[in-house]
């Protein structure tokens, strides 16, 4: 028989079977599961007549059906083309300041790092803030979206004036974004912000023992204090604002302290109450950080710290007041969501892979010296272009298909693919897409949807409807 794109999986009282093919997560009988082929495998157990019938009508149903997909993700060149150059990008994110005034030892930008930049004195200049928003603004869209990023974007607080300023000249509405260490939230930048209705995205790390361990000055003093009072002071000036606009951003660096985060943000809910919390791993690009830092291979602590909290999130999932947004529904939501919102059809073929964007559609990022590239993530790798020139269509179509081309074997022999989600950035390396990259990723992404799919199933056996609560909708 030919190799199955299909799952095995266990929880405590049942048999599951996740089937790539029709992304279903089927229960089967002890029988029919030690039949099946264990993952990339193709040797069929011993099955009884009956097992083997079993089998076969599962097949007649559509499902465990042999073979591969083929992949392909930039197959539409003129939507593609259309796309660019007529609606423009979503979201347009300006680096306008390489400085810092912070040294986060875990910085992409720390020099850490072989493939991204370091920390610099250069700041974009007017003629290049002024020529982005040109390339911007000559794009059409009812709501334009500018994201302000460093460095230490609030260190150029006359030039993030200017450029809110102008941009309010050319568009209808403008939403403004920031990025902050918020060290440097003074009274009046507060109000700036308040008053131009920006969306903030605060990075803080726990308490201060916690956020003090990495998030240091140069002179290698924490910043906790400072981060602490620019928050208080924010929230102080229009609570409002604060609840609304303000979401955080916490790097779980090793070794971990997820009880000691976790406690910190119960302590304070004026704070952190029902924001959004999003959760980072230290950047896993080949780096010179120590491994204690990455928490490479193993943390005999990481594993009983994530079980606790998943029992929390547990436990909020099947109480039956209302989910309100915590530490613990910020670290396990969205795997969760994935699976719960799914969709349940038979994939084509050729398929399309998850989490790649098209370059510059959704997201555009412009460097202090005014070169595009798809976000701010990838570092000086594969410019598409320039604010002066725009678009560099070709470029960015050669990169969708020199993508499509590295991943195609391994994605479309791979069980996870409906699930897995990853785009460039996490397989390039020296300008170019690494195979070592994408199969550390590969192993770290099946073992982490392996025991998702478990967990789902575990959750939905205690309470059939468990999950309702992520998609209220």
């Amino acid at each position: 028989m030919e190799r199955l794109l299909m799952k095995k999986f266990r929880t405590d009282t049942q048999h599951y079977v996740y089937d790539t093919w029709t992304n279903e997560i089927l229960k089967a009988d002890a029988r029919l599961y030690e039949f099946l082929p264990d993952e990339g495998a193709d040797i069929f157990g011993d099955g009884s007549p009956d097992v083997q019938a079993a089998f076969a009508s599962a097949q007649q149903q559509g499902y465990f059906s042999p073979g591969f997909p083929d992949i392909a993700n930039f197959t539409d060149v003129p939507a593609f083309r259309k796309g660019l150059t007529e609606e423009g990008p979503q979201h347009l994110v300006l680096n306008i300041t390489e400085q810092c005034n912070l040294r986060c030892r875990y910085c992409s930008f720390s020099g850490a790092y072989e493939d991204h930049r370091t920390h610099s004195g250069r700041v974009m200049s007017d003629s290049v803030l002024e020529a982005a928003l040109d390339f911007y603004d000559a794009f059409p869209g009812e709501q334009k979206s500018i994201g302000f990023y460093g460095g230490e974007p609030l260190l150029e607080m006359p030039l993030i004036r200017r450029a809110v300023e102008s941009a309010r000249r050319r568009m209808p509405g403008p939403v403004f974004r920031l990025t902050t260490n918020a060290t440097l939230l003074s009274a009046e930048v507060c109000r700036f912000l308040i008053d131009n209705d920006f969306r903030l995205t605060i990075s803080i790390d726990g308490p201060g023992d916690v956020h003090d361990r990495y998030r240091v000055a140069p002179d290698n003093g924490g910043s906790f204090k400072q981060v602490w009072s620019g928050i208080q002071r924010l929230r102080d000036l229009d609570t409002d604002y604060f609840r609304r606009a303000v979401s955080f951003n916490l790097v779980a660096a090793f070794p971990l302290e997820l009880p000691a985060i976790y406690a910190f943000m119960e302590d304070h809910p004026e704070i952190f109450g029902d924001h959004r919390i999003s959760v980072a791993s230290v950047n896993p690009h080949p780096s010179t950080l120590p491994d204690g830092m990455q928490g490479h291979k193993t943390d005999d602590a990481a594993k009983p710290q994530k079980q606790a909290m998943f029992e929390l999130f547990r436990e909020k999932l099947l109480d039956d007041s209302p989910l309100v947004e915590n530490f613990p529904v910020a670290l396990f939501k969205n795997d969760f969501l994935d699976v719960h919102e799914r969709s349940m059809s038979r994939m084509s073929s050729p398929a399309m892979t998850n989490g790649h964007c098209l370059p510059g559609y959704s997201k555009c990022y412009v460097s202090v010296s005014g070169i595009l590239y798809a976000c701010e993530r990838m570092g000086e790798n594969f410019p598409i272009g320039t604010v002066a020139e725009g678009f560099d269509i070709e470029a960015i179509l050669d990169l969708g298909q020199r993508y499509d081309d590295f991943i195609r074997h391994d994605c479309s022999r791979c069980w996870a693919i409906r699930l897995c989600t990853k785009c460039f950035i996490h397989l390039y390396r020296h300008g170019d897409f690494s195979q070592e990259r994408l199969h550390s990723f590969c192993s770290s992404a099946k073992r982490r949807w392996t025991w998702v799919l478990a967990q789902y199933c575990r959750l939905r056996e205690e309470r059939v409807n468990a999950f309702d609560k992520l998609s209220p909708s």
